[in-house]
């Protein structure tokens, strides 16, 4: 064997191993998601990007040994792996459901003055039945709240989130305000039913591991909470298909994996890679649709969820 064929082999062996790492990276990311809080920046990666870098490292391997079965095979792994990525941020145009409770949470992060009117409008395009939003700021003030009053909606507050409802609501209160977790609560009356409405606010901080800071969460609450939520929305500053978010709420179902629309991701809103803006379903509803939209202005996207009872014939 030549020097240049030894090298050769070097680089070969060195791309294949490359390749393996990663791919065995993203498949441990994919089964332990954050369940190991020093496994949990791994997680955190965009998936569309990891996956498609094991992709790239594969074609790396193929490229030194085209006649390798091993090779061809790890790339088309890595293929599958890349496209399911894809397809679980994306989903089917859907037109607005007939008859369904329309849901819009935004994390407005305390807008300024010069900005609250697009956003305003943005909103109001969206002509939900209730609006939550997270550190209103300047958007109710200024008399901005009055433009909200006009296409009917009643304005209540509870910590640091904001309700806008076209429909009756019930009770408004926090229940939760603690070392950067927020969580207050919401009834309306929505489609002849009573909807219990969990608005929630975490820890942006990669610093703290979500998986504890779930079970804490769930423990707090479990003391403070009169009913059991139908809904949970917010940033909660973890991806959505995570093992915490099991732990927080176990048995619901995240609403854009059930019935998404475009694309999911909602941080950051000038180029979204992450899904952290979050609505989780409980047993008594059922998401229709589920849509990410750009308000214009801001740090997050904003969701918008359709809603039927789960005994809707």
């Amino acid at each position: 064997m030549s020097g240049f064929d030894r090298v050769l082999l070097f680089f070969a062996r060195a791309a294949a191993l490359l390749a393996i790492t990663v791919v065995a990276a993203f498949l441990v990311s994919e089964l332990l998601t954050d369940r190991i809080a020093n496994l949990q920046a791994l997680w955190w990666l965009p998936r569309r990007w990891f996956a498609l870098s094991c992709v790239a490292f594969c074609i790396l391997v193929v490229g030194f040994q085209r006649k390798s079965k091993l090779a061809w095979s790890l790339l088309g792994f890595a293929l599958v792996l890349a496209l399911r990525s894809v397809l679980l941020d994306w989903g089917g145009a859907k037109p607005r459901p007939a008859g369904s409770f329309r849901l819009v949470h935004w994390n407005a992060s305390a807008p300024a003055s010069r900005t609250a009117q697009s956003a305003i409008a943005s909103l109001l395009r969206a002509d939900a039945d209730v609006i939550v939003l997270t550190d209103p700021g300047a958007l109710l003030r200024d008399g901005n709240a009055q433009l909200f009053s006009a296409a009917g909606y009643e304005l209540v507050r509870a910590g640091r989130f904001a309700a806008l409802a076209r429909v009756p609501i019930v009770e408004a209160m926090p229940l939760l305000a603690q070392d950067g977790r927020h969580v207050s609560k919401f009834v309306v009356e929505a489609l002849a039913h009573r909807l219990v409405i969990e608005a929630l606010d975490f820890p942006s901080s990669m610093d703290v591991p979500r998986y504890a800071l779930a079970e804490s969460v769930k423990r707090d609450l479990a003391s403070l909470r009169a009913d059991t939520p139908d809904i949970a929305v917010g940033d909660f500053n973890i991806p959505r298909g995570s093992a915490s978010l099991g732990a927080l709420y176990p048995g619901f179902r995240e609403s854009f994996s059930e019935s998404g629309s475009g694309w999911g991701a909602t941080f950051p809103r000038h180029a979204p890679v992450f899904h952290i803006d979050l609505t989780l379903i409980g047993a008594r509803w059922t998401s229709v649709r589920s849509a990410v939209v750009d308000p214009g202005s801001g740090r997050h996207a904003f969701q918008v969820v359709d809603l039927v009872p789960a005994d809707a014939p």
